[in-house]
């Protein structure tokens, strides 16, 4: 899994876990190997989904109803963010206009045995 978001990365490794925005849901394989960019970091996340999002349209406007179809208000303080509004621009900058559906995903560090 690929985290584009400095911010994201960061809390991941502080935390053990993020929320995070994608255009997928969690499929097998549920685990999967982290990396910023090309450069793979070592360990894995467990990946599951929260709940499917409405996003953005095809034209790229924003769609207001995202955070009233989802509960992203709850989740913000736990995706990196400093701010729900930070976040939204954040899934504005990496999907907007890309993708009709979106799914909110928990990412957990797995601990190797």
């Amino acid at each position: 899994m690929t985290f584009n978001e400095p911010a994201v990365l960061d809390y991941l490794r502080t935390h053990g876990m993020v929320y995070t925005v994608r255009h997928y849901p969690a499929k097998v394989p549920l685990a999967r190997g982290t990396r910023r960019g090309h450069t793979f970091l070592g360990f894995k996340v467990q990946i599951e989904t929260i709940v499917k999002l409405t996003m953005l349209n095809r034209d790229g406007e924003q769609d207001t109803s995202l955070v009233a179809e989802a509960p992203l208000g709850h989740y913000w303080r736990q995706s990196g963010f400093q701010s729900l509004e930070d976040w939204k621009q954040a899934i504005a900058r990496q999907h907007g206009g890309k993708h009709r559906e979106l799914y909110l995903l928990k990412a957990t560090i797995v601990k190797e045995k």
